[in-house]
């Protein structure tokens, strides 16, 4: 299975659709700003530019295996590295998808997000 979502993610089609999620982000994040970001891209090939928003660090991930991400960090998705409250802002596109841990990843991700993030 691996593998199979590794090709599926990578396919022009899906790195389009990737990319307009993205884009649809903007009006949104316009506002969002901090320090920190964490992004769980679905594939490491996905755009790296997030819409223009006003955090000066963004922490890039993607899966790497199993319930493992890898990029600017590697972990495994029902534990994040990071202390609580730390990020302003995290988009999870479509990581929730790839993990078998997803509540794990769920509650992992709400521990980090700062307050009003």
């Amino acid at each position: 299975m691996q593998e199979s979502y590794r090709r599926f993610y990578a396919s022009p089609t899906l790195q389009a659709l990737l990319s307009r999620e993205l884009s649809a982000l903007t009006p949104i994040l316009a506002g969002v700003y901090g320090n920190n970001a964490l992004f769980l891209r679905p594939h490491e090939s996905v755009a790296p530019k997030l819409p223009a928003h006003l955090v000066s660090h963004v922490v890039e991930v993607s899966p790497g295996g199993g319930d493992l991400f890898s990029g600017a960090a590697r972990f495994d998705a029902a534990e994040l590295p990071f202390v609580n409250d730390s990020f302003q802002l995290v988009i999870a596109q479509h990581a929730f998808e790839l993990v078998s841990g997803a509540d794990d990843l769920a509650s992992e991700v709400s521990r980090v997000l700062a307050p009003e993030g």
